[in-house]
């Protein structure tokens, strides 16, 4: 069994079947059961009949064939005649069958035998037997010998093969097929009951006697199967076969050639002709089946005149005759005699030096060999990059004053190098040829010729010169240098693109660059890419968008295979290409140049390595933002593209990130920087993060997110930073809001009245405690961070009501905020002393309150100012005594706390003036009054002594409004100016109505009191 390669059969589909070994076998049977190409050409003639394009007819005469026809079983019946029996027909034979087995395409031929008791068959008979017949066998292979292959040889011996699969039987072709149990066991159930294995099998039969005798003719034949079924008697067998393919033997060459390697050669030395029968015009089809013959030679002196040749039959059909020419002038070559005479004219076809055609010269020109050889350099030194160019001249005397222009041929050898390079070369019509080549490794590279046309008549035969003219006994050794590739990628930002030149230049010198060899060329370079710190990454070094890895995918990391790209190289040896990395960290890419064609061998090689930073150091922060609490911020290192940078934070040492605060808002003014705290985490997968971060203070803080400069990105030389401004913004942690008494005299209770103005210090702090000073509202610095606020009673606040509650926003100076006209008022003056803690709250809901911080409390009394009817001689001053009180829960007491009330003269309203008749008079005496300063409570209005010894009463007041008229009970209001003490207005029931009133009280001059009047005790009740 051997294996196929060739032509496929018409497109045949792939093969199904596994080949089997059988061991007892035809000698020169084979079988192919794996079919996917059939056996190739092996002779000039072979042919094929596919039974479509190329059928049996169309053979011609190169064949013949006959059938034979199985009839059916008939009996005669009257008045009809011969007519077939009752379950018999007839076998038939057709060119035109199809079939769905692999392998067979369009019309196949098919034998069917048809139940009778007979064979039917085609027999094919070949004009000229064949050394060999192959056929493709669609048949049922099972264990009937009911399809046979009858092979008649030329010796009358007949091969048959059989469509059984009994291996030790070598007739068997069925023992190929592919042992399937399975099948077997269905064909054989369905073969025993119903007498047909069902299943077909395609299989390439060739059958070439190994003894050499060829095949006259071969039949297909078939017979039903008798008896061979248990419900069956009798079951139709057929079989197809298509390409059946034969050689046709009988034909001579289509002609012979003579060639010669050149058209020229020196007089004196050895010179072959080789002779080739060839089976058709082109020569494709070798014609193996032998040939003999004699060549001539005329003209320059031939070695001899005739000389015999033969090619045996068999694989070769070629055969070479040497001789020599030793004169001058033209050779030329002829065929006297062939056997087998070839089919065409011209029978012999020349060449020389050029293939054969049937016009082709067959004559060579001997020319006068060279004094000697030439091999120059124009340099006896150069680069491994760089080509040299080795200039040979084919020399008529010593000097090298004339040349040989005939033309001669040889090989130039540079050995030294690795490896041995050489040259085929023919001098031209000047004498001269050049040889450029490339000594890739760094060698001392020596030339020499060998193989010349034309042997020199000198000794030595070559003079060299490498950078000198050439003589006699120079040295034939050129020294090459090593090259490499030069390149430099920069430290850059991670996702920008680099634009690098590419040199091959001198190992370690720049400078010295191979620019012959990659001017305006175009060169493959391999370039790959490592990770070095990090030693791992996810994404490649993209050269020209290829990623540098075996798919050149931007998403897959380097592994080490990299990408062969096609380089443009410029005028000055340099190409250009685009570099770029997405990631963090520190790579080497590596370049390599490996020569092919003329500069095989060449390596060139080169690295570079560079550090890709951050393009910018992204910036997140997230509230609350209150001034000296915790807030959260993430650093994220990004690349030019947006991406995220997952090995930034993964190399060794660690990068270390800072945040710092660069700048605020607001500035100016009394503007404070504050205080700002807290450290970023490690960085992870180009992330960093903290929830501890810190500033004392308000507003809006710039941040500025940086590396630490003994990091591979703080030394690489790239700025790496990222900023973000107006965090924020910061607000105060909470209000601490103070009250200040209305009356804080020394050694006394402090407290306030119902009603009277207080003072309130609102501040602003963080979370330490501290005033957060930016917490302005002046418009004293750039911009203006406090907002409006509200107090609130908290503590008793349903008691009364709380006035001037509005903290505006431009009260607030550097923290705080200072408020002077709050009061709170009882909602009943029958109220005993309370306490009310007031809370201070942003407007803006959610926000800054002094909940949970200092809430001062205001101590609050129900107050009122009460005077008393005075009496005196009129002689002296009158003092008409007043008393502050306040409602204690139960009853008016004196409140001896109050040394803080004043009540100026122009408040106090001289309101009518009786004489010491009773009778209301004008104003008399030209008495004034005084005002007061409360001493633990207590005080008096000092009424002057009245002129010229007048007496009488004077009704008066005191005016605690705002307005120029007093609120009292008298009946006269003199215009007066108001004391602005409106809480110590009272209920004195002096006069009717609910409201509050001015006190007033009378004043008597002239007498004394009563000593008559007496009061033992009285109680205000309300």
């Amino acid at each position: 069994m051997r294996s196929l390669k060739g032509f496929s059969l018409r497109q045949a589909a792939a093969a199904f079947l596994l080949a089997l070994c059988v061991l007892p076998a035809w000698a020169g049977l084979s079988v192919y059961t794996n079919w996917s190409t059939l056996p190739p050409v092996s002779a000039a003639n072979q042919r094929h009949v596919d039974f479509g394009p190329n059928t049996l007819e169309g053979e011609g005469a190169r064949l013949s064939y006959t059938t034979s026809i199985g009839d059916c079983n008939r009996y005669y019946l009257i008045f009809v005649g011969w007519v077939c029996s009752l379950g018999s027909d007839t076998g038939s034979v057709t060119q035109s069958a199809t079939s769905s087995l692999l392998g067979f395409t369009g019309n196949a031929l098919s034998v069917y035998s048809g139940l009778n008791n007979n064979s039917t068959s085609i027999t094919v008979t070949f004009a000229n037997p064949t050394p060999y017949v192959g056929f493709l066998w669609g048949a049922q292979f099972s264990a009937e010998n009911t399809m046979l292959i009858n092979l008649t040889l030329a010796d009358n011996s007949v091969v048959t093969l059989k469509n059984c699969r009994d291996k030790y039987n070598a007739q068997c072709v069925g023992a190929y097929v592919s042992q399937n149990w399975l099948n077997d066991v269905y064909n054989f159930l369905l073969g025993w009951l119903l007498g047909d294995a069902i299943q077909y099998y395609p299989l390439y039969v060739k059958y070439e006697p190994s003894n050499g005798v060829k095949i006259k003719k071969v039949e297909f034949q078939t017979y039903d199967c008798r008896n061979c079924g248990f419900l069956s008697s009798d079951t139709v067998q057929s079989f197809k076969v298509d390409y059946l393919t034969y050689v046709d033997a009988a034909v001579a060459p289509h002609h012979l050639r003579v060639t010669a390697p050149a058209s020229s050669t020196a007089v004196g030395s050895d010179f072959t002709y080789t002779v080739t029968a060839c089976g058709n015009a082109d020569c494709s089809l070798p014609w193996t089946s032998g040939v003999t013959g004699t060549l001539s030679f005329t003209g320059a002196s031939p070695s001899v005149a005739t000389q015999a040749f033969s090619i045996p039959a068999g694989p070769a059909n070629s055969a070479t005759v040497t001789l020599r020419y030793n004169g001058a002038g033209t050779g030329t070559v002829g065929m006297t005699a062939h056997s087998p005479t070839p089919s065409n004219t011209p029978k012999v076809f020349c060449g020389m030096g050029v293939p054969a055609t049937s016009t082709g010269s067959c004559a060579v020109n001997l020319v006068t060999p060279p004094h000697h050889m030439e091999v120059t350099t124009s340099s006896a030194t150069g680069l491994s990059c760089n080509p040299v160019t080795y200039t040979i001249k084919a020399c008529a005397d010593p000097g090298c004053s004339t040349r040989i222009t005939n033309g001669v041929s040889g090989t130039l050898v540079l050995s030294g190098a690795t490896p041995v390079s050489s040259f085929g070369f023919t001098t031209n019509g000047a004498g001269e040829a050049s040889v450029t080549a490339y000594a890739t490794t760094p060698a001392e590279v020596t030339a020499s010729l060998t193989g010349l046309s034309q042997a020199p008549t000198n000794n030595p035969p070559v003079f060299c010169g490498m950078g000198t003219p050439a003589g006699s006994g120079k040295s034939c050794v050129y020294t090459t240098q090593s090259s490499a590739l030069s390149f430099d990628v920069p430290n850059h930002a991670a996702g920008e693109v680099q634009s690098v030149s590419v040199y091959a230049i001198k190992t370690g010198e720049v400078a010295t660059r191979c620019v012959s060899a990659f001017a305006n060329v175009n060169k493959t370079v391999r370039f790959t890419c490592a990770y070095g710190n990090p030693n791992a990454g996810s994404v490649p070094v993209l050269v020209n968008g290829a990623g540098l890895n075996a798919t050149g995918s931007a998403a897959l990391a380097c592994d080490g295979t990299g990408q062969s790209l096609s380089l443009a190289f410029d005028a000055n040896g340099r190409a250009q290409v685009d570099v770029s990395y997405a990631d963090a960290g520190q790579l080497t890419v590596a370049a390599t140049h490996s020569g092919s064609g003329a500069d095989s061998g060449l390596s060139l090689t080169g690295s570079d390595t560079f550090v890709a930073v951050p393009h910018n150091l992204e910036i997140t922060t997230s509230g609350p933002y209150v001034a000296g609490s915790d807030f959260t911020a993430t650093v994220r290192a990004r690349n030019a593209g947006g991406g995220l940078m997952s090995n930034f934070g993964n190399e060794s040492p660690k990068v270390v990130l800072t945040l710092s605060k660069t700048g605020q808002s607001p500035t100016g003014g009394a503007a404070k920087a504050g205080t700002f705290s807290g450290s970023l985490g490690p960085v992870n997968a180009g992330v960093a993060t903290s929830s501890a971060m810190r500033w004392s203070e308000v507003g809006a803080p710039d941040l500025s997110a940086t590396v630490n400069d003994t990091s591979i990105y703080g030394t690489s030389g790239v700025s790496v930073s990222g900023t973000t401004s107006g965090v924020g913004p910061f607000v105060p942690a909470r209000f601490d809001v103070g009250v200040t008494q209305a009356c804080a005299a020394t050694g006394k209770s402090a407290f306030t009245y119902s009603g009277q103005p207080f003072k309130v210090k609102v501040t602003a702090r963080n979370a330490q405690g501290e005033v957060t000073e930016n917490h302005d509202g002046t418009g004293t610095m750039s911009a203006s961070f406090a907002k409006a606020a509200t107090l609130s009673a908290v503590t008793n606040a349903g008691t009364g009501s709380l006035s001037q509650t509005a903290v505006a926003a431009s009260s607030f100076v550097r923290g705080e905020a200072v408020l002077t006209t709050p009061s709170f008022t009882f909602s009943s003056r029958a109220t005993s002393p309370t306490l009310v803690s007031l809370r201070a709250t942003e407007v803006a809901p959610g926000s800054v309150s002094s909940s949970g911080g200092t809430e001062g409390s205001v101590a609050l009394r129900s107050g009122r100012l009460r005077l008393s009817n005075a009496f005196g001689s009129g002689q002296t001053p009158l003092s008409v005594p007043l008393q502050l009180h306040y409602w204690s829960g139960r009853t008016w007491v004196l409140n001896t706390d109050d040394s803080c009330t004043s009540v100026p003269a122009s408040a106090v309203v001289l309101a009518r003036y009786q004489d010491h008749k009773g009778a209301e008079s004008s104003p008399w005496g030209g008495i004034t009054a005084s005002g007061f300063a409360a001493v633990s409570g207590q005080g008096g209005i000092l009424l002057s002594a009245p002129t010229g010894g007048a007496t009488g009463t004077i009704d008066l007041a005191v005016n605690l409004g705002d307005s120029t008229t007093d609120a009292s009970c008298l009946s006269a209001h003199p215009a007066s100016t108001g004391a602005q003490r409106s809480w110590l207005r009272g209920q004195h029931g002096a006069c009717s109505g609910t409201g509050d009133f001015d006190p007033s009280a009378r004043a008597t001059i002239g007498v004394f009191a009563p000593e008559s009047r007496k009061v033992m005790h009285a109680v205000d009740l309300f």
